[in-house]
């Protein structure tokens, strides 16, 4: 793998090879065009020109056969190099993912042994043995209850907004109690 300073380089490198090809041939160069041109192989010239790209210092112009490199902003090649130097080290990277992965084992270690207890499951459960022993402490109130209690009628609250203040007597009512 190449360094940030071989990186660095090889940007640098192609910026002036599309600056140059463009001054000689008077066109923008293809990928294969300025790979030759710049000695580098086409699989990193696509790569380092698809970062530069990335970064706006090169565009892209893609036809059917062949994409063609233009140099579009190249003060913004300080801005990518900036940011590989300011890049992570990849041992600090890797020293990371490692006390992540013995953070992991210690935890999964310490929830292996047997008098391992969940603090939260353990709540939970005290909480279940509360509503068994008392389960009146824990009832809501019911909102039907409100309406009505034990089959009795009582007024419905919309006959007032409806303006119907009398209460009509329901026949069926005469024929239940026996009249």
């Amino acid at each position: 793998m190449k360094t940030a300073v071989e990186l660095i380089e090889a940007a640098h490198l192609l910026v002036a090879a599309v600056r140059l090809y463009r001054h000689r041939e008077g066109i923008d160069p293809s990928f294969e065009q300025l790979a030759e041109f710049a000695a580098l192989s086409n699989e990193v010239t696509h790569h380092l020109v698809r970062k530069l790209v990335d970064h706006g210092v090169f565009g892209v112009v893609e036809s059917a056969f062949e994409g063609k490199v233009m140099l579009l902003e190249p003060e913004k090649i300080q801005d990518m190099i900036q940011s590989i130097e300011d890049a992570p080290d990849l041992d600090d990277h890797m020293e990371a993912i490692g006390e992540a992965k013995k953070k992991l084992a210690a935890d999964v270690g310490k929830k292996m042994k047997s008098d391992y207890v969940d603090e939260e499951k353990k709540s939970f459960a005290d909480e279940l043995q509360q509503r068994i022993k008392d389960p009146g402490k824990f009832k809501k109130a019911n909102p039907l209850d409100a309406l009505g209690k034990g089959g009795e009628s009582k007024e419905n609250p919309l006959d007032s907004l409806l303006g119907k203040k009398e209460k009509k007597a329901n026949p069926l009512d005469d024929l239940l109690k026996g009249k």
